[in-house]
């Protein structure tokens, strides 16, 4: 199973680098939804020697995106717990912070639930935390249901979701117009 991961990680991103046709040096930022697992790192890993063949030199930041997390963002006003402000961010190490894509003034009552960030590998140090945080969240206003409002998750990981399941059917995609 492992075995698998691995293969099909790197599967992916070899025909992902084929199809681009691009040439030279790239940075890449891979949202993985939940926990990256071992053998998806080692695939993602391992596709640098790939992009090599086809000559790319390719440098990666992966950031887990935990969407379910025990973490809640408050603002602390006159002895009151309030919800916090869309975009409230809590640095908790180096590698890891809370992300709340939600709150006032979108959210009307309750507690906004933030996201678990986790920048889990990065080949160039000047990709932080707080640089991941505000592409997370800059990422949630990229949708197509609105203008003036966002959404939770960021595009990277709320697409993938919509189309899961479509994958997961068999069911193909079928392409309107020109690329994108």
């Amino acid at each position: 199973m492992l075995r698998n991961a691995l293969d099909e990680m790197k599967n992916l991103l070899y025909r992902v680098l084929l199809k681009s046709k691009l040439k030279g040096d790239i940075f890449a930022v891979i949202h993985k939804d939940g926990k990256l697992l071992p053998s998806e790192y080692d695939g993602i890993i391992r596709s640098k020697e790939i992009a090599k063949d086809l000559g790319i030199n390719i440098n990666y930041a992966i950031v887990s995106v935990r969407k379910s997390v025990p973490y809640r963002i408050f603002k602390i006003t006159d002895k009151k717990l309030e919800a916090c402000r869309i975009g409230s961010f809590i640095k908790l190490d180096s590698r890891r912070a809370v992300l709340s894509n939600t709150g006032v003034p979108l959210l009307s009552q309750g507690v906004p639930k933030p996201m678990l960030l986790e920048l889990v590998y990065t080949d160039d140090e000047s990709y932080t935390i707080e640089v991941a945080a505000k592409e997370v969240h800059d990422l949630s206003y990229i949708h197509w249901a609105s203008l003036t409002q966002k959404i939770k998750l960021p595009a990277t990981i709320k697409f993938a979701d919509d189309f899961a399941y479509l994958i997961k059917e068999g069911i193909e995609e079928e392409v309107i117009g020109p690329p994108l």
